[in-house]
C-alpha cells in the first residue's frame, strides 16, 4: 500500500489519487473529496444545476431561512450546553 499523507481515495469512484490539485479540486481549507475526474462528470451530467438551486431557492426561500435559524439556534445551544 502506498503512503497514505500523498495520496487520496476519491470518494466517487474509489480510485487511489495523488493528494494534490491536479487531480482534487480545492475546497475552503483542503481538497474535495471527489477528484476532478468526477466532479466534471457530474457537471457534464446535470449542467443546469445551478438554475434549478436558484430557482428553488427563489421558490422556497422563506422555508429556507427558517430551516437555516432553526438550525443555527440548536448549533448556538448546543455548543451553550457542552461548555
Amino acid at each position: 500500500m502506498t503512503d497514505t499523507r500523498h495520496t487520496k481515495i476519491c470518494t466517487n469512484c474509489h480510485m487511489e489519487k495523488p493528494n494534490t490539485t491536479e487531480y482534487f479540486y480545492k475546497g475552503k481549507k483542503i481538497l474535495r473529496a471527489c477528484c476532478k475526474v468526477c466532479a466534471n462528470k457530474k457537471t457534464v451530467a446535470h449542467p443546469n444545476h445551478k438554475v434549478f438551486s436558484n430557482r428553488y431557492y427563489y421558490n422556497n426561500s422563506e422555508k429556507i431561512q427558517q430551516q437555516q435559524m432553526k438550525n443555527y439556534i440548536l448549533q448556538r445551544v448546543g455548543v451553550a450546553l457542552v461548555k
